[in-house]
């Protein structure tokens, strides 16, 4: 019995990372403390592209783009598909926290980036924030406060919505602290 099942339980390990490349890792939060993502490791902290979306962001842990080094990064130019999202792994929350604050720094130059949106999926789905603004080529920092409940693991979607013409949009830094964001 025991021998059918560990052949069994390897032929999982085998044939699950040709299923799906996407990590589900659980990180629990500590009370105080910040998870922070500079994209400057050889670690991609989790965050992996949903797979079977139309265009992919490459990760560039060592290249450098206007000041910021580690970086994900999406062309739009020549571009015929639509849309691309990156996936956080999953959160967890210590009981008292109500509310974090979420933070993205990103860069959007040219006109091929039609909308960024931050999605948080845990019971259900609910989209935090858009920009469809035209790309000014500055960094920005968005500081999200987000609702959040210890009974539910939650993960968050940063996705584009793409056109063929000119342009990028690369992503330098996410963060989440366990409190609502402060004024900046």
């Amino acid at each position: 019995m025991w021998t059918f099942n560990c052949y069994i339980l390897f032929l999982f390990a085998a044939i699950l990372p040709m299923i799906s490349c996407n990590r589900t890792e659980l990180i629990v939060l500590k009370p105080g403390r910040e998870w922070r993502c500079t994209f400057r490791q050889t670690d991609n902290c989790g965050i992996v592209n949903q797979s079977l979306m139309p265009s992919n962001f490459s990760y560039l842990p060592e290249s450098e783009l206007f000041g910021d080094v580690g970086l994900y990064y999406l062309e739009t130019s020549g571009c015929s598909r639509q849309g691309a999202r990156l996936m956080t792994p999953y959160f967890r929350w210590p009981p008292h926290v109500r509310s974090i604050c979420l933070t993205i720094r990103y860069i959007i130059f040219g006109k091929g980036v039609q909308q960024l949106s931050l999605l948080k999926q845990d019971r259900k789905n609910a989209v935090l924030w858009t920009d469809i603004r035209p790309g000014t080529g500055r960094w920005q920092l968005k500081h999200i406060t987000v609702s959040v409940y210890s009974a539910f693991p939650a993960r968050f979607f940063i996705e584009s919505r793409l056109r063929n013409e000119t342009g990028f949009l690369a992503i330098s830094e996410i963060a989440i602290h366990d409190s609502y964001c402060m004024s900046k």
